[in-house]
């Protein structure tokens, strides 16, 4: 590792509150890896609970790894600058499909063979959980010793006693024994279906922040999870199928929580996947706001939106609000599960810019099954009558469009419907934008390149590992070559009904 590398590393380290430094002694050493950018890992609730939950055995030290801003070739630990060759487990949280070339380049910088059957027990057992795992793994499977199907509350338990007792255990008894592990699959030993494993009572551990940094994207915002999963049924949404059933967390457990978060910080931000969807945020948010905190939420249904909650967002500092219609018309959103109409979403447009809310971010979704070219023009329609509201009531309101492609996630109901042809949605991103041009709308559309590669990896299976392995710079130019090599049908795995 390079000497600016370890340099920037000490100085986040000094920058942040509340890394956990553990001596090594005797324990099972852990680096989990978050495949990203530190900005981008440290952003993510669910890999900053797993570090806070793994550091409470006595028996284990768990040290955070990122993917590296620089050229130098070696990773390692944050918190000991240690190589990776010197852990026990290396454990990779996967929650986007783009990052599974960074994971594996985090293995050839680190000296570690990318398959598992080229490695022995002088390497550190590889395994991987998250949200793309619970969805599919299959093009992951030749390099990772086990995948965690769950959460890993329920997960990480056993798996570290059967560890402790089978690593020094000759040939692949290890493996066969993390097998017979609830929620654990491990390639060419497991047969049969792997059952999720979850938590029926989320109440009974914290999931919060345990490092707050002002480097991260949400710099130093004390997050909380106030529920898990989601009732809404969005036949699209991986995230409702990898996390049901729907658990809120008590009002008294998240006010608990973030008044110790005020201690370090006046930010903080509500995690979940249909926040208002809790039956007491209104007194969460007014609570934690009368105590002097600015409360953030991850998004907002439009239909859950009231004026006390609005009120309370705005006393306590918030000014930008985030909304997903998905598409502007009721037809298609009933078609896709979303039970949400454009009245809603103009109420909560009006609620918003009555009261103050400085920034309002609307996302759609093209390419949808079902869509045809009148709900393009419904989009435009309601995005223009969001922007007429929102210009009557504050002048000063920014108005930003994030636009997204459909894209098939194995695991949800929407799986083996295709993703739109790449000619097809550029046409409609172009529509909208030509459209809504004179209207001071902020547009933002994903690239359908990067797109398409999401949907090849979360549809695809074993066919698409040999290409994975090609790509040695995460870049469209570098995927192209490594599918076509490869001889992977981008056809088939993206754009096919199944």
């Amino acid at each position: 590792m390079g000497w600016d590398e370890e340099r920037a590393n000490r100085q986040r380290l000094a920058r942040e509150k509340g890394a956990i430094i553990k001596d090594w002694g005797g324990k099972i050493s852990v680096a989990l890896v978050h495949p990203s950018l530190y900005s981008a890992g440290m952003s993510s609730l669910g890999f900053q609970t797993i570090y806070g939950f793994l550091n409470k055995f006595p028996r284990v030290v768990c040290e955070r790894v990122f993917y590296p801003e620089s050229g130098h070739q070696q990773v390692v630990g944050m918190e000991s600058s240690r190589p990776l060759m010197d852990f026990s487990i290396l454990a990779f949280s996967l929650s986007y499909e783009l990052d599974y070339v960074n994971a594996l380049d985090i293995l050839r910088r680190s000296g570690i063979p990318l398959l598992s059957k080229d490695r022995d027990e002088k390497y550190p057992l590889i395994i991987a959980g998250g949200p793309c795992v619970i969805s599919n793994f299959e093009p992951l499977a030749p390099f990772f010793d086990a995948f965690g199907l769950g959460e890993a509350e329920a997960l990480l338990p056993p798996f570290l006693e059967c560890f402790q007792t089978y690593i020094h255990a000759p040939g692949n008894e290890l493996l066969l024994n993390i097998s017979s592990v609830p929620g654990f699959h491990v390639p060419n030993i497991t047969t049969g279906k792997v059952m999720r494993q979850w938590v029926k009572d989320i109440d009974t551990f914290d999931t919060t922040s345990v490092v707050l940094s002002p480097d991260t994207e949400l710099a130093n915002m004390f997050l909380i999870e106030a529920e898990r999963g989601c009732e809404r049924g969005c036949r699209f949404c991986l995230a409702g199928q990898a996390f049901k059933p729907m658990r809120y967390r008590s009002a008294e457990r998240i006010v608990r929580s973030a008044y110790r978060g005020l201690e370090l910080t006046r930010k903080i931000g509500l995690v979940g996947a249909a926040i208002l969807d809790h039956p007491q945020i209104e007194k969460v948010v007014t609570e934690i706001v009368e105590k002097g905190g600015q409360v953030s939420c991850s998004s907002l249904r439009g239909d859950a939106l009231t004026e006390r909650l609005v009120k309370a967002l705005v006393k306590g500092g918030e000014r930008s609000l985030t909304i997903a219609p998905e598409t502007g018309s009721d037809r298609l959103r009933a078609l896709i599960g979303k039970d949400l109409s454009n009245e809603d979403i103009l109420k909560a447009a009006e609620l918003a810019a009555a009261h103050g809310i400085r920034q309002l971010k609307l996302y759609f979704m093209i390419g949808l099954p079902g869509e045809e070219e009148q709900d393009i023009e419904e989009i435009i329609s309601l995005v223009v009558k969001v922007k007429e509201i929102v210009r009557g009531r504050a002048q000063d309101c920014h108005m930003v469009l994030n636009i997204g492609p459909f894209i098939p996630k194995k695991g949800t109901p929407f799986f083996r419907h295709p993703m739109a042809r790449p000619e097809l949605l550029n046409s409609r991103v172009g529509k909208i934008k030509a459209a809504l041009r004179p209207q001071d709308v902020e547009i933002k559309p994903e690239s359908i390149h990067w797109c398409q590669i999401q949907a090849v990896l979360s549809r695809g299976d074993g066919t698409i590992s040999a290409a994975l392995s090609r790509v040695k710079k995460n870049t469209i130019k570098d995927w192209h070559t490594a599918l076509e090599e490869s001889r992977v049908d981008v056809d088939y795995w993206a754009h096919q009904p199944f």
